[in-house]
This record gives structure tokens, sequence and C-alpha cells, in this order.
């Protein structure tokens, strides 16, 4: 079971942001794949570019996208697990006095 919702306004954002830039592959590199300022796959230097991104606030969806993960049959108990721990949808601490 899939979840199709059209992004409604304000839940998406876009956003340049400097990444690490592999000129071989013409990719970006996540911070573990450059050491020294090479990439990991082909040791030559690499360089700092602005790359487009997109951020979704998916706050707002978190019961949704919890109570579809319990309709996933297939799936894997610990995939599920990670799913709903990567949500990471939380109720807080109640303090009392």
């Amino acid at each position: 079971m899939a979840v199709h919702a059209p992004v409604q306004e304000g839940t998406r954002l876009q956003e340049d942001r400097v990444v690490n830039w592999d000129p071989v592959d013409q990719t970006v590199l996540a911070k573990r794949q450059v050491i020294e300022g090479r990439g990991l796959a082909h040791r030559r230097a690499g360089g700092k570019a602005r790359n487009p991104m997109y951020f979704f606030r998916i706050t707002q969806y978190a019961e949704e996208l919890l109570g579809a993960l319990d309709g996933m049959d297939g799936w894997p108990e610990q995939v599920k697990l990670m799913q709903k721990n990567w949500i990471g949808r939380s109720e807080g601490v109640k303090i009392g006095c």
C-alpha cells in the first residue's frame, strides 16, 4: 500500500546547499567518502559545489505515514521499525510539579 497525495503548499522547500563534489563521477559525496579533500573512489581532489536540494516537512504527515506502515504486508518488521524511527514522531515529555 503506497500513500499518494499531492504536495501541499508549504510542505516542500528547495534550497541550495554546499556539498562535496566528485568531478570524475559528477556526483555528490557524503562526508565519509572524502578523506583529506580526495574522494575515496578515484583518490582525485574533489571540491565544493552548490547543489539544489529539496526538503519535505513530513511532521504533519507523521500519523498517516506511521499508520500506513502497519498495512505494509511482506515488509520485515525490522524495516518497519527503521522507518518508524526515521519518521521520528514523538509525544514529548510531561513534567509535573
